[in-house]
């Protein structure tokens, strides 16, 4: 049925894709074209990232606008995985420093309110007080 050239053709092209496809998963190829995102994706992920912002400026309760300016980081660290910040601001025309550093004075801010005004959630030495510490420097 097959002879023995026909045999080690498939065997060989077996194992030259078996070697690409873990080449790839391991990361030593990146795709390029269309894995780029569109203007429409980035648009919108720096749409969500203001509304969090803004919802976390509105919000009475310290511990939601912590909550909802941690979903506005979220969002502005997306930003910055899957696009440069000159594509971000062709895209949208905002600039990746000036909306990174509103995000972060935010979470700085939201932070602070939640330690001064619930200092028995934040006790020393606990996980939370920790971490509150870390985004308020």
């Amino acid at each position: 049925m097959f002879n023995n050239d026909s045999t080690f053709g498939f065997i060989l092209g077996f194992v030259i894709c078996l070697s690409l496809f873990e080449l790839v998963r391991k990361g030593y190829f990146k795709w390029v074209g269309s894995s780029r995102p569109t203007h429409e994706v980035v648009k919108r992920l720096v749409n969500e990232c203001t509304e969090w912002a803004t919802i976390a400026q509105q919000d009475k309760s310290d511990l939601l606008a912590l909550t909802h300016s941690n979903y506005a980081m979220s969002h502005y660290y997306a930003l910055q995985q899957i696009a440069t910040p000159e594509y971000i601001f062709e895209s949208s025309g905002v600039k990746m420093e000036q909306l990174g550093e509103s995000v972060k004075n935010l979470q700085q801010q939201c932070a602070k309110k939640v330690r001064d005004s619930r200092p028995d959630l934040t006790p020393p030495g606990t996980l939370f007080y920790e971490a509150v510490q870390d985004v308020s420097s």
